[in-house]
């Protein structure tokens, strides 16, 4: 999107992909229908240590522009719960209409190309004496010839890693290196490789050496996503180019990720993996209703995945099993009734028996309901409303759908994403610590992010 934006206000754009394809995580995402965007995307939809960074962006690039593209496109989608919008065919029609839209901006895509070394420091000329080009850097793939940052003069060198988006919406969908330029003189300056892939030894600008030549700008836009989903390719690309500058960061954590059980209830809870109740779980003072799933290791769905977001090593999450259900009240009129009904009967017709039971035998509840005092109804019903887990940890970000943390929003300007004490260095996406909730919201802060820099470039 940044480079879609940058090509349409006259910048000539070079999209430098180190695999095959651009999009490589967007065609998984959303079981594959990719979750493009959510309706109701606002800032509240987001957790970062400055709540209001994300506002301007949000609003000045809504979902409906977003939808409006997809609509130009002839994409057909749909709604499903809470404002989540899908492709109704598969995820690749997006990744056509963004490759449709930068070659209609007369954006240049390489793919297959790795970047090896980004150096700062470099002033960068026009043909024609004009403004100096710009150029961004989102996610590629690869590693330095040292297998980290080298250190250019007076600026930094970068490691790039296979880009796109995670499944629930990360980062930018466009890999690689782009190089956005201004015109000079009333042309467009060039930007591009310099004779045997040389860089200028003089002071302001970047330079980006790849596995294809050398490139040189004047500003550089990092999109390079978090470590969620290592086996995609994803490295501390972003955080180590951070670092050079001096940049403060936000610690990092897996989110969007499931929950791990301590050894205890792993065991209690043991042999329910597939099993799935509507739950409402609460991490930090947030709510969410929707799923809750059991695993083999823990607990996952997107009821989890929302609380995980909030939630922090040590911290319990409270899981109300029975939302809107007056278990209390349940079992106080079977016991009027003067049936000699068990609870777990009663239980399982608002949870999976498997669930019930199991609950029930951990509890150690084996009375018949009438046999029950008005204490012990009260405790049961609290207990199923209240159920405090504390998790081991998570799944990691071999499992989690997006990174937490990244680049303090502090460093940038929530209008245009550039650094304040760095002129011409750019940050958009998973790599700043603006994380969206599941449904969408990932994919829509990264197009509000990545408009907000090419329409600044």
């Amino acid at each position: 999107m940044c480079a879609i934006e940058a090509g349409r206000r006259g910048r000539r754009v070079v999209v430098l992909e180190h695999n095959p394809r651009i999009g490589r995580k967007i065609l998984i995402s959303g079981g594959g229908r990719c979750n493009f965007t959510n309706r109701h995307a606002t800032a509240d939809n987001f957790v970062s240590r400055n709540p209001h960074f994300a506002k301007s962006a949000l609003a000045r690039f809504t979902p409906r522009d977003f939808v409006a593209m997809v609509e130009r496109h002839s994409i057909p989608y749909h709604e499903k719960t809470l404002g989540q919008l899908f492709c109704d065919r598969a995820a690749g029609d997006i990744v056509d209409m963004l490759e449709a839209e930068c070659a209609a901006a007369g954006v240049r895509i390489l793919t297959a190309c790795t970047v090896l070394q980004v150096s700062g420091g470099f002033a960068v000329e026009t043909p024609r004496g004009g403004q100096t080009p710009l150029v961004g850097l989102t996610s590629g793939g690869g590693q330095t010839p040292h297998g980290g940052p080298a250190p250019g003069g007076g600026g930094f060198a970068v490691e790039t890693f296979h880009g796109g988006m995670t499944s629930g919406g990360a980062t930018p969908p466009v890999g690689g290196v782009f190089a956005a330029e201004t015109p000079g003189g009333g042309q467009t300056s060039r930007v591009g490789l310099t004779p045997g892939g040389a860089t200028p030894p003089v002071s302001g600008g970047f330079a980006v050496e790849t596995s294809g030549g050398a490139f040189q700008c004047a500003a550089l836009v990092i999109s390079t996503g978090g470590l969620s989903i290592p086996k995609m390719g994803a490295t501390p690309f972003g955080y180590s180019v951070a670092r050079q500058f001096g940049l403060r960061m936000v610690e990092c954590h897996p989110a969007l990720v499931p929950f791990t059980f301590g050894g205890a209830d792993r065991e209690r809870f043991a042999g329910l993996a597939g099993v799935s109740a509507d739950v409402v779980a609460r991490s930090r003072e947030r709510a969410f209703r929707e799923k809750l799933l059991f695993t083999h290791r823990g607990i996952s769905g997107p009821a989890i995945l929302q609380a995980s977001c909030y939630w922090r090593a040590g911290e319990s999450v409270e899981i109300d099993l029975l939302p809107g259900v007056d278990f209390a009240g349940a079992l106080a009129a079977c016991r009027a009734a003067g049936a000699q009904t068990g609870v777990r009967t009663v239980l399982a017709r608002y949870l999976p028996k498997r669930l019930a039971d199991r609950w029930c035998h951990v509890q150690g509840i084996s009375k018949a309901v009438i046999a029950l005092s008005d204490r012990e109804v009260a405790a049961i019903a609290a207990d199923l409303h209240a159920w405090r887990v504390q998790p081991a940890g998570t799944e990691g970000y071999e499992k989690a759908e997006v990174t937490g943390g990244g680049v303090d929003t502090r460093e940038l300007s929530s209008k245009t994403m550039e650094c304040r004490n760095v002129p011409g260095l750019y940050f958009i996406g998973e790599v700043v610590d603006v994380t969206g909730q599941l449904g969408g919201f990932n994919f829509q802060w990264a197009w509000a992010s990545g408009a907000a820099a090419g329409r600044a470039l």
